[in-house]
C-alpha cells in the first residue's frame, strides 16, 4: 500500500496537480478527454474553481487574480478547459468532492466547445457571466438540482438534449448564437427571459450592484449572429418564460408546459412556430413582435392573452390559431395584423378581439366559442402584404421575392369568414367592414351589429344561420359618434346586401316596433329573391303583435316576386291583383274601383240613350241602383244585408230586364254596360280573393 500511494502522488506531480490533497481525491481535472489515457495540466482558472468548489464556495473569475509566479495579474485565470464540467460531474471522485453550494462559477472563459455527456449528479450548477466561444452541449444527462446558465455569451450553439433537470433550468439574460433544446424534461420552470445583451439601464444597474460585472462578456462582447431557437419535445413542470427575449425565430414543437407560458415583450425577427403546444396554464404574449405567430392546434387550459401584437418593425403581423383550443378566454387587443386565422378554434369562455386593425382576411370558420365572441376590428383596404395566393398561404412564411414590388390583395379579397361558427353571443363592431360570411353559423344568444360600419358593396351572408335574436339598436348613433372612417362611404348596422335564405331567429326584441316599410326594406337587401326570408320575418312580426308590419312585409314579397317574373299570362294576372287588391294586403284597393264603376254606371244610365221608356220616376237613386245591380248581379239575393244597408230603391228582376233591354243598341249606354258587367265580374273575383286572402 505505501508503494501504491507513492506512485499516485508521483503521478499527481507529473500531471501538474495543484496539491497533494487533490491527488488524494484522485479527481483527474485537466483539459483533455476525461476518460482518455492522459490528462493535460490544469489551467489556473480550473485550479481556482476546483479549490472553491471543494470548499463549498463560489468562485469569481471576473475579479483580477494575482499570478503566484509574479506580482502581476494572471491573464489565464479565467480560462476553463472544454472537459472541465464533464470531469467535475462525470468522474465519481470529483462529483463526491463537490461542496454543498454545488458548482458556482462567476465569469470564466471557455475558448473551445464544451461537452457534458451522460452525467448523473445531485449537485447544483450555476455559471454566470461566462464566455462560451464554441458553445455548450449537454446530452443524456440528469441534474438533481437547478441549473443556472445566465449572463453568458455563447458564440456557438447552446444545446441540451435528451436530459432531465429536477429543479429549474435558468437560461435567462444570455446572448445566444443558437439555442437547441431537444427531448428535455424540466421539473420546475424553464426561463429564457431577456435572452439578449443588456440595455444601457441594465448595464448601469449591474455595475452599481457588482462593479466587477462590467467585465462580463455579455456586457463587453458584441452580440453573436443569432439563429432560430429550437425547442422540441419539451416537458416543463411549471412555467416557460420568454419575457422580453430576443430571438431570430422560434420553433416550439411537441412540447408540454404544465404551468404558464409567459412571453410578454418577446421579439422574433423570423416566424414564431408554436403548433401543437400544450399548456396547463395561461399563455401571455403581450407586446410580442413577429412577422408570423403560429399557435395552430395548441391546447391551452387557461387563458390566451395576445395584446399589442405587431411585426418585428412595428408593422403588421400574421396570427394563426387554426384548430387551437383555449379553455378560458382568448383575448386579442390593440394589434396590427395582416391576417387573423381562427379557423376551428375552440374557446371555452369568451373570444374578444378588440381595437384590432386587420389588413387581410379574418377567418373564423368552424370556430366554437362557449360564451361571447366580440369582434371590434377595423379592416384596412390595403390588403395583406403577401405574395402568395390561396387561403392557406397567409399562415405560412412569405417566400423570398427578388426585385418584385410588394403585392397587396385588393379590397374584394378582404373578408370576414365565419362559416359554421358556434357561439353564445356575437358582437360585430368597427369601421370599414368588408363582406362577412356567417353561413350555417349557430348563435345561442344575440347577433349584435349596433356599432358596425360597412363598405359600399359589402355583403353579410346569413344563409342557414340560426340566432336567438339580432340587434342593431343604436347603429346610427354609433356611426354618428365618430371612429375610424372608411375611404369609401359606409353604412351603419347592416350592409347594402344580405344573404337571408334559411336565416332563422326566434325573437326581434324591441326592433319589432319598427315601421313595416323599414322591415320590408331590410329583407329586400337580399340580392336573389326568395320567399323564405319574408315569411320568416312576417311570422316573427305576428308573434310580436305586429300584424300590420307583417302584411307590409308580405306585400313587399309579392311585389318583388312579380317584378322578378318574365311577362306571361300569370304575370299579367299578378299585375291585376297588385292594382286591384294589393295581393290581399291592400283590401281597400278592391273597394275603390267598385265605387268608381258604380259612379260611371250611374252617369251612363241616362234617359237620352234609351230607345224605350224607362221606369218612372227615373231618379238618380234608381240609376245608381241599376249601376250596382249591373256591376254585381243578384246583389239582393247574394248579399241581402248589404243591399238593405244601401239607401236605394229596389229594382226587381223584371224591371231590371226591361231597363237592360231598353238601351239603344250600339249607343254609349249599351256599350258601357257590357264593359260594366265584365269589370263587375273581374272585380267580384278580385274582391273575393282580397277578402279571403287567397293570394297571401
Amino acid at each position: 500500500m505505501p508503494v501504491v500511494r507513492s506512485l499516485i502522488l508521483a503521478c499527481g506531480v507529473l500531471s501538474g496537480f495543484a496539491s497533494a490533497a487533490l491527488a488524494a481525491d484522485t479527481c483527474p481535472l485537466g483539459d483533455g478527454p476525461p476518460y482518455g489515457p492522459a490528462y493535460g495540466a490544469w489551467s489556473r482558472g480550473e485550479q481556482l474553481a476546483w479549490e472553491a468548489i471543494r470548499r463549498g464556495e463560489a468562485i469569481n473569475l471576473l475579479e483580477p487574480q494575482p499570478d503566484p509566479r509574479s506580482a502581476r495579474t494572471d491573464p489565464g485565470a479565467q480560462q476553463l478547459g472544454p472537459w472541465f464540467l464533464q470531469t467535475l460531474f462525470g468522474v465519481a471522485a470529483c462529483e463526491r468532492a463537490i461542496g454543498a453550494l454545488g458548482v458556482y462559477i462567476i465569469g470564466g472563459d471557455f475558448p473551445l466547445p464544451v461537452y457534458v455527456n451522460g452525467i448523473d449528479t445531485r449537485a447544483r450548477l450555476v455559471i454566470t457571466g461566462a464566455r462560451f466561444k464554441g458553445g455548450l452541449s449537454i446530452a443524456e444527462s440528469h441534474f438533481g438540482q437547478s441549473v443556472h446558465l445566465v449572463y453568458g455569451t455563447f458564440g456557438g450553439t447552446l444545446e441540451i438534449k435528451r436530459s432531465r433537470v429536477d429543479g429549474e433550468l435558468d437560461l435567462q439574460r444570455n446572448a445566444l448564437a443558437a439555442l437547441d433544446l431537444y427531448s428535455l424534461d424540466v421539473d420546475r420552470s424553464l426561463d429564457l427571459s431577456r435572452t439578449r445583451p443588456p440595455d444601457a439601464g441594465e448595464r448601469a444597474a449591474l455595475a452599481a450592484l457588482r462593479p466587477w460585472y462590467a467585465g462580463a462578456p455579455v456586457l463587453a462582447d458584441p452580440p453573436p449572429a443569432a439563429e432560430p431557437t429550437k425547442l422540441i419535445n419539451l416537458h416543463v413542470g411549471q412555467h416557460l418564460h420568454l419575457v422580453d427575449g430576443r430571438f431570430a425565430g422560434i420553433a416550439l414543437y411537441g412540447s408540454h408546459i404544465a404551468g404558464d407560458l409567459e412571453g410578454d415583450g418577446a421579439q422574433f425577427t423570423a416566424p414564431a412556430y408554436l403548433p401543437g403546444l400544450e399548456v396547463g396554464g395561461a399563455v401571455r404574449l403581450r407586446s410580442a413582435r413577429s412577422e408570423l405567430l403560429q399557435l395552430e392546434h395548441a391546447n391551452i387550459a387557461g387563458a390566451l392573452d395576445l395584446g399589442e401584437l405587431a411585426g418585428p418593425r412595428a408593422d403588421a403581423t400574421r396570427l394563426c390559431l387554426g384548430g387551437a383550443r383555449v379553455d378560458d378566454t382568448l383575448r386579442l387587443w390593440q394589434a396590427r395584423l395582416d391576417t387573423l386565422d381562427l379557423r376551428g378554434v375552440r374557446v371555452g369562455n369568451s373570444l374578444l378581439v378588440e381595437q384590432v386593425e386587420v389588413a387581410g382576411n379574418v377567418r373564423l370558420d368552424e370556430a366554437e366559442v362557449g360564451h361571447r365572441l366580440a369582434l371590434r376590428v377595423s379592416v384596412s383596404e390595403r390588403g395583406p402584404r403577401t405574395g402568395e395566393a390561396g387561403p392557406q398561404a397567409s399562415c405560412m412564411p412569405s417566400a423570398p421575392r427578388e426585385s418584385k414590388p410588394e403585392q397587396t390583395a385588393g379590397p374584394e379579397q378582404n373578408r370576414v369568414s365565419g362559416r359554421g361558427l358556434k357561439a353564445g353571443e356575437v358582437v360585430l363592431q368597427g369601421a370599414c367592414w368588408p363582406s362577412v360570411d356567417l353561413t350555417a353559423a349557430a348563435i345561442g344568444g344575440t347577433l349584435d351589429l349596433a356599432g358596425t360600419r360597412w363598405r359600399d358593396g359589402a355583403t353579410l351572408d346569413l344563409t342557414n344561420a340560426a340566432v336567438q335574436r339580432f340587434s342593431d339598436e343604436g347603429a346610427a348613433a354609433a356611426a354618428a359618434a365618430g371612429g375610424a372612417d372608411c375611404p369609401q362611404a359606409a353604412t351603419p348596422g347592416w350592409p347594402a346586401r344580405l344573404g337571408l335564405n334559411g336565416f332563422s331567429y326566434a325573437q326581434l326584441g324591441a326592433a319589432a316596433q319598427r315601421d313595416g316599410g323599414d322591415w320590408a326594406a331590410w329583407v329586400g337587401r337580399q340580392a336573389h329573391f326568395s320567399r323564405l326570408p319574408y315569411q320568416q320575418l312576417a311570422d316573427r312580426l305576428r308573434a310580436a303583435g305586429r300584424g300590420d308590419a307583417a302584411s307590409e312585409v308580405l306585400y313587399a314579397m309579392r311585389v318583388r316576386e312579380l317584378d322578378a317574373r318574365p311577362p306571361s299570362l300569370g304575370w299579367a294576372w299578378g299585375w291585376v291583383e297588385r292594382v286591384l287588391t294589393g295581393f290581399g294586403y291592400r283590401k281597400e284597393r278592391a273597394i275603390v274601383p267598385i265605387v268608381v264603376l258604380i259612379v260611371l254606371g250611374t252617369a251612363f244610365a241616362a234617359r237620352r240613350w234609351a230607345r224605350s221608356a224607362l221606369p218612372e220616376p227615373w231618379t238618380l237613386a234608381r240609376r245608381c241602383k241599376y249601376s250596382v245591380q249591373a256591376l254585381i248581379p243578384m246583389i239582393d239575393t247574394l248579399f241581402p244585408k248589404l243591399s238593405g244597408l244601401l239607401p236605394l230603391p229596389r229594382i226587381d228582376e223584371q224591371q231590371y230586364r226591361e231597363i237592360d233591354s231598353g238601351w239603344r243598341v250600339g249607343g254609349p249606354a249599351w256599350c258601357y254596360f257590357h264593359l260594366h258587367r265584365f269589370f263587375g265580374l273581374l272585380l267580384a273575383v278580385a274582391l273575393i280573393v282580397s277578402l279571403t286572402g287567397l293570394t297571401a
